[in-house]
């Protein structure tokens, strides 16, 4: 199979023998593939500088096998530039989707909405366009919590307390000293994607949970990040 000038995003990168690449990467119509990019570690490649993250490429290449050969490689869009705590963002970003994504699934929309996400991540506040990108993609991918009823199929109640049960629901609870409560106004807010107040707090919260419950592994990115702090 040959694919020509396929739009792509690159997730993540790793040395491959002495002068190669593996690329992980998100494309517009063919979901998260991988792919070896021969001999682009030589001195004078040409080609190098553009195999880095939060560039819009073009990509051709070739192969049925899970692992694809790189053909070419062109810019196709204006490179998104993160600093500080916005390149941990974009790179806790880009983490997610390789750790939870399949390969060989094509999925268009979750190529859009990991392109809107990167541009919020520079006009909107920044955990708030974090919150955004998570409870999309939880909700997308099939891993996602109702915001507007209880695991019961009552509607939720503004000033009722529920518990998070990832398999389940929201389970309603009489005694606020139950652990992990999370308030019905808060929910519903959730679900309105109105992450401003104190519900930008506790929808963190319930995001942490519910990717934990998804991917088992720590996120290298949130360690950095803590890491470069402690060191500052």
């Amino acid at each position: 199979m040959r694919i020509l000038q396929e739009p792509a995003y690159i997730l993540h990168t790793r040395p491959f023998r002495d002068t190669s690449l593996l690329l992980d990467v998100m494309t517009q119509h063919h979901g998260r593939i991988s792919v070896l990019a021969k001999g682009i570690r030589k001195q004078h490649s040409k080609t190098a500088g553009l195999l880095q993250a939060f560039i819009p490429l073009s990509l051709s290449y070739t192969g049925k096998a899970s692992l694809k050969s790189l053909i070419q490689v062109e810019n196709n869009g204006v490179p998104l530039c993160f600093s500080g705590f916005h390149l941990y963002s974009a790179l806790y970003i880009n983490e997610l989707l390789y750790k939870v994504l399949p390969q060989d699934d094509p999925d268009e929309p979750l190529y859009y909405l990991y392109e809107t996400s990167l541009q919020n991540l520079l006009k909107m506040e920044l955990e708030a366009a974090l919150r955004l990108f998570e409870f999309r993609l939880l909700n997308h991918l099939g891993f996602g919590q109702s915001y507007q009823q209880d695991e019961s199929g009552q509607a939720l109640q503004q000033e009722a307390y529920y518990h998070l049960q990832p398999e389940k629901g929201w389970g309603r609870v009489g005694a606020i000293h139950h652990p992990d409560l999370y308030l019905g106004e808060h929910l519903l807010a959730i679900g309105k994607e109105d992450f401003s107040g104190e519900t930008l707090k506790i929808a963190k919260k319930i995001a942490r949970t519910l990717i934990q419950n998804v991917i088992s592994k720590p996120i290298m990115a949130r360690k950095l990040f803590l890491r470069d702090q402690h060191a500052k």
